[in-house]
C-alpha cells in the first residue's frame, strides 16, 4: 500500500509540473514570434526611411544639377553678352577712329558713351544744333546702326549685337544756368534737336534713308537730365550724349517678344516740331 501511494504521488507531481514546463516553452515561442514581428517592423521602417532619404537626396542632387545648368546657362549668356557688345564698341571705335571723325567723336567703353564733343554743344540757353554738328550726327549714326546689325546679317543669333541691343537713348544736359524746370525742358529740346538732324536734311545735306530712319525710329529714344549732370565748365555742360542701351543677360526672352509686339507701328516721319 504504501508502494502504491509513493507511485501515485510521484505520478501526481510529474502530472502537475507538465502543464507548466508546457506554458513555459508557449511562452518562449511566442516571445520570439513577437520579437520577430517587432524586428520585422523596425527593419521595414528603417528601410522605408531610407528610402525616403535616398528619394529626397535624389531630389536635392537634381535640383543641383539643375541650378548648376542654369548657372552655366547664364555665364554662357553673359559670354555671349559680354563678346557681342565688345564687338559692337569695337567697330563704333574703329569708326570713331577714321579721319571723318577722328579726334571729334569718342566712345567710352566703361559707360556705353558716344561723345560727339565740340560738334554736339550748344549756346547758352540755345537748343539748335549746329550745322556741322548735324552733319557729323547723322554720318556717325549710320555706322552705330551697322555696327549693331553687323555680324547676323540682321538675323537674331545670341552673339550678335542685334540680339542684345535694345536702344539708344539721346540724353541731353545743360549747365546751371536758371531753374531746375527750364532746363530740364532745355535739355530734352536738345534731344529732340539731334533726332531731328537725323530725320531731315537741311542746307543742302540729306537725311538719312528711309530704312534708317525707320531704324532711328525704332531704337531712339529722347531724355531730358537738366543740370543733374552739369560738369566743370558750362560750355561742357551744354551737350548731348548717345547712350547705348543693352539687355542683360538676366532678361527673360519673352520681354524681348513682348517688346517686339509694342514696337511702334509704320508711321510718318513728319516734320520737327521745335521752333
Amino acid at each position: 500500500m504504501l508502494g502504491l501511494r509513493l507511485f501515485a504521488a510521484g505520478r501526481a507531481r510529474d502530472e502537475g509540473e507538465k502543464p507548466f514546463w508546457i506554458s513555459y516553452s508557449d511562452l518562449m515561442s511566442a516571445l520570439m514570434v513577437l520579437f520577430l514581428v517587432v524586428m520585422s517592423v523596425s527593419l521595414l521602417t528603417i528601410t522605408q526611411e531610407l528610402l525616403e532619404r535616398q528619394k529626397v537626396l535624389e531630389a536635392q542632387k537634381q535640383e543641383l544639377e539643375d541650378a548648376k545648368k542654369q548657372i552655366d546657362a547664364l555665364k554662357a549668356r553673359r559670354k555671349a553678352r559680354a563678346d557681342a557688345i565688345g564687338e559692337v564698341l569695337d567697330r563704333l571705335e574703329a569708326a570713331a577712329r577714321t579721319d571723318a571723325y577722328r579726334g571729334r567723336v569718342s566712345v567710352s567703353r566703361d559707360r556705353l558713351i558716344v561723345d560727339f564733343g565740340e560738334a554736339a554743344r550748344f549756346g547758352s540757353g540755345d537748343h539748335r544744333l549746329s550745322r556741322e554738328g548735324a552733319i557729323l550726327l547723322r554720318g556717325y549714326v549710320q555706322e552705330l546702326l551697322a555696327a549693331v546689325d553687323a555680324g547676323s546679317g540682321r538675323a537674331v543669333d545670341a552673339g550678335s549685337g542685334r540680339q542684345w541691343f535694345r536702344r539708344v537713348i539721346v540724353e541731353g544736359f545743360t549747365d546751371r544756368v536758371g531753374s531746375y524746370l527750364y532746363n530740364l525742358d532745355l535739355s530734352m529740346k536738345r534731344a529732340q534737336s539731334v533726332v531731328c538732324a537725323l530725320m531731315s536734311g537741311g542746307n543742302g545735306e540729306a537725311p538719312l534713308s528711309g530704312e534708317q530712319q525707320r531704324r532711328v525710329r525704332e531704337l531712339f529714344v529722347v531724355g531730358g537730365f537738366s543740370f543733374n549732370s552739369a560738369r566743370a565748365s558750362k560750355e561742357e555742360s551744354r551737350r548731348v550724349e548717345l547712350r547705348l542701351d543693352f539687355y542683360a543677360a538676366e532678361d527673360d526672352d519673352s520681354d524681348r517678344v513682348a517688346e517686339a509686339v509694342l514696337a511702334m507701328p509704320p508711321v510718318e516721319t513728319g516734320k520737327c516740331q521745335l521752333n
